[in-house]
């Protein structure tokens, strides 16, 4: 709840904003540690504009370990949102 996609045209990247005020570096960290590689929109921009973005890879067929995968990303991001 409170997330909105970006889809791209002609890209293999979704942008995911997250809701004002959570640090996708945060939900960066911890997804790491599980084995979910995204990137912390951060990365992107010398300034804060991006902080609350994620940088989701689709360059991968859908699976069940994709599937997994974006499931604990969600729930990771869930606890983030509210700890807000």
């Amino acid at each position: 709840a409170g997330t909105r996609l970006s889809v791209p045209r002609g890209s293999m990247m979704l942008w995911v904003e997250l809701p004002a005020g959570t640090s996708a570096q945060a939900v960066f960290d911890t997804a790491i540690r599980q084995g979910i590689r995204v990137a912390p929109g951060s990365m992107f921009s010398n300034s804060s504009r991006f902080d609350h973005f994620l940088r989701i890879s689709c360059g991968e067929p859908f699976s069940s370990q994709v599937d997994e995968a974006l499931r604990t990303l969600a729930a990771i991001v869930s606890a983030q949102v509210a700890k807000g």
